[in-house]
């Protein structure tokens, strides 16, 4: 989902918030309440005899970026009007990822063509995995693998302030973990997940 809001709409580093809790600045998009009512949606029946479904998450992806492809937001960065290629042109241009000559025509012939859809052609390039059983990704397109490692480490951090603090980072705080993670290259010894879970913001969710 964050690579769906990011390689799309972009990641707003140092825009305000409103709604978030402190009303912190930071990387807000997505707000902590939207994610979390993204995520209710995309997890929805996933579990199935106490096992990941593949079909049911891959399902659900592919119906989260249809929905998405429909939002306000999304049409006004991406008009009706606009044409295939500067469509696809700026997809590239918000994930920083640079095509082959190849791709990029694949994805705009795929559109006149109607054998791609705005929503797939997302898909394929903020995503372009399938889940397989486990919940292993295998990705489908080159362009898709190279944004998720892009990625990663600021996803690894934003989900860190979302899952234990449940709120969108303040933009100090990601800048630190964010640069300790890559300067140690793995969170076990940037001791990224230690430091969130002692913290008295974490803690303080259990006090009665």
């Amino acid at each position: 989902m964050l690579r769906v809001y990011w390689g799309t709409l972009g990641k707003l580093t140092s825009a305000q918030c409103p709604g978030v809790p402190q009303n912190l600045p930071g990387h807000c998009r997505p707000r902590y309440a939207d994610y979390i009512a993204d995520m209710a949606t995309v997890s929805q029946g996933i579990v199935v005899n106490n096992a990941l479904d593949p079909a049911v998450i891959n399902a659900n992806k592919h119906a989260f970026v249809d929905a998405f492809v429909n939002r306000a937001e999304f049409k006004t960065a991406y008009p009706d009007a606009m044409t295939n290629a500067a469509f696809v042109d700026k997809l590239f241009f918000t994930t920083g990822i640079t095509p082959t000559a190849d791709e990029r025509n694949a994805l705009i012939n795929g559109l006149t063509g109607g054998t791609e859809t705005r929503s797939s052609v997302v898909f394929k390039v903020v995503d372009g995995t399938q889940t397989t059983t486990g919940g292993v990704l295998l990705f489908q397109t080159p362009y898709g693998k190279a944004f998720y490692d892009k990625e990663f480490d600021a996803a690894f951090v934003f989900m860190q302030y979302i899952c234990y603090l449940r709120r969108n980072p303040d933009q100090d705080g990601y800048d630190f973990w964010l640069a300790k993670l890559k300067h140690y290259g793995n969170w076990v010894d940037a001791e990224l997940v230690l430091a969130f879970i002692i913290s008295p913001e974490y803690r303080s969710r259990f006090v009665q």
